[in-house]
């Protein structure tokens, strides 16, 4: 069976295919409303409420999801690029599975849970509330953005997103990309990595390393579709190169990004049944295998430097102490892969903290984000929220760690923020879904990175908005006028090749 596009009976049906593609079904905001109701009920029932509400709202979620992923995926394979659809899929993993690791968890990993933060079944209840709530708002508000998105272009000509198509087919763009890419991540990756002589781009810059990214689904889509081998074999050598090296680096989205974005251009020019199952189990295999061994890499790292970061020498004599067979031999019994999905415990304090009358401020210097560290040298690091929130919960200001952006609208604002989070974020998934897919349909590749910018935003649910959320948004418009100049140039030069040249005749 095959989850494509469906078929299209008129051209407006074709206009509106986008918008019809992400709006939320209300079958999934059914199963979240019962799930928000039960926890909300269990919210008030205070520490009398029973265990068996925080093992059945995660479970409802985890369906409702699940149920509204397919869905997307089966009215639209190019909803693979879309963040209603990925932000679906990270819910699964932190807030549906991750919310259960306590009831199966074994002792030990419990009690390192315990010592982060102490969670009873009180403050598990409280934490799924807010979960199901932030999430049915956030997919309700989806859902009325996109009817008034369809009304506007019902009331007018052309498709949902004038946009023109790229200058370069898949296949040459991706080639771009990937050259593109490859100056910002060798100096400021791969060679510090292999050297250990440390140098650093400006973020603004160094984003633009996650064109590879692009490059990679781009370059197998065209091999898929063309049947030509040439990009195989480009992309194949530096999509290993790259996971091997996130390996090395004891970076799990290092390791993974190339494979699951490559993974994503074989999706993107077929969909079928068989394909996700292959794929999804060959990706959650490499991040079993995966996870234990970063663990064990950064502990040891940590242990020996007092640092995470690691080069390529010690990193080989690291890997080579680790036994595959036994997995993190630091952990013991320890389930490190687990205990790393669940986000109740951060997010529990958070809530607590706001009910005690601490509530939290993150959202402080949130402007400040939109203005460049060349303007305001004295401007604020705001990735030591992280550090800050770990110290605050455990006192130690060594690692990092975050509630998730649905505690921390609550920590912030109590349930006036979890609505609030919840509107802007369901506005911005929309709309950013609807783009991903007519800047698709009109084969407008160079603005796939603005998609991949989305894809990034939706998967750091776990994060803090000010930090993964705030400052995304005028990067990627930023981002989408410089490429839209950039295709508008190329097509320019390419009529002009392509016209005739003007003979004339005579003298003066």
């Amino acid at each position: 069976m095959i989850y494509g596009t469906a078929p299209l009976k008129s051209d407006d049906a074709t206009r509106l295919a986008p918008i019809a593609a992400v709006r939320p079904g209300w079958g999934e905001m059914g199963i979240l409303l019962a799930a928000s109701i039960l926890t909300l009920i269990g919210v008030s029932l205070g520490p009398d409420v029973p265990q068996w509400i925080n093992m059945v709202a995660p479970i409802m979620l985890s369906v409702a999801m699940a149920l509204g992923a397919l869905a997307l995926i089966r009215r639209e394979a190019r909803a693979v690029w879309a963040p209603l659809f990925w932000v679906r899929i990270v819910m699964i993993a932190f807030s549906g599975i991750g919310s259960l690791v306590p009831f199966f968890a074994n002792d030990v990993t419990r009690g390192a849970l315990d010592r982060f933060f102490t969670v009873f079944p009180a403050d598990m209840t409280k934490y799924n509330a807010v979960i199901c709530v932030f999430t049915l708002v956030m997919l309700f508000t989806a859902r009325v953005c996109c009817a008034l998105v369809d009304m506007n272009v019902r009331r007018r000509e052309g498709p949902v997103l004038k946009v023109k198509p790229s200058a370069l087919d898949a296949g040459q763009f991706g080639l771009l990309a990937l050259a593109l890419s490859l100056p910002i991540k060798i100096p400021s990756s791969w060679i510090p990595f292999v050297t250990g002589v440390p140098f650093s781009l400006p973020n603004s810059i160094a984003l633009f390393g996650m064109l590879s990214y692009i490059a990679y689904p781009l370059l197998i889509y065209h091999a898929l579709s063309t049947r030509q081998r040439w990009p195989f074999f480009v992309a194949i050598p530096f999509i290993l190169i790259e996971s091997t090296l996130g390996l090395l680096m004891f970076n799990k989205t290092e390791l993974l990004f190339p494979l699951i974005f490559s993974f994503l251009g074989v999706l993107f020019q077929r969909a079928t049944l068989m394909r996700m199952l292959v794929g999804g189990v060959a990706l959650f295999l490499v991040y079993s295998v995966a996870t234990p061994f970063a663990a064990y890499g950064r502990s040891q790292e940590a242990r020996d430097t007092g640092s995470i970061d690691t080069t390529l020498s010690r990193s080989i004599v690291i890997a080579s102490r680790y036994d595959w067979r036994v997995g993190n031999q630091d952990e013991g019994e320890f389930q490190g892969g687990w205990a790393r999905l669940t986000y109740i415990t951060a997010g529990s304090f958070a809530i607590s903290q706001y009910d005690q009358g601490v509530p939290g401020t993150t959202m402080e210097n949130v402007f400040l984000i939109l203005v460049p560290r060349v303007v305001y040298p004295d401007k604020p690091n705001m990735s030591l929220i992280f550090a800050e929130f770990n110290y605050a919960v455990t006192g130690n200001d060594k690692s990092q760690s975050a509630p998730g952006i649905p505690p921390e609208g609550y920590w912030n604002y109590g349930w006036a923020g979890v609505v609030g989070f919840a509107v802007l974020m369901g506005v911005v998934y929309a709309l950013w879904s609807i783009y991903a897919i007519a800047t698709l349909q009109a084969g407008a590749w160079h603005l796939l990175f603005i998609s991949l910018i989305g894809v990034r935003v939706a998967s750091r649910i776990d994060g803090l908005i000010v930090t993964d959320f705030v400052p995304m948004i005028p990067f990627a418009i930023f981002a989408h006028f410089l490429l839209t100049f950039g295709n508008e140039l190329l097509l320019r030069g390419k009529a002009a090749r392509a016209r005739p040249l003007r003979l004339t005749h005579g003298g003066a």
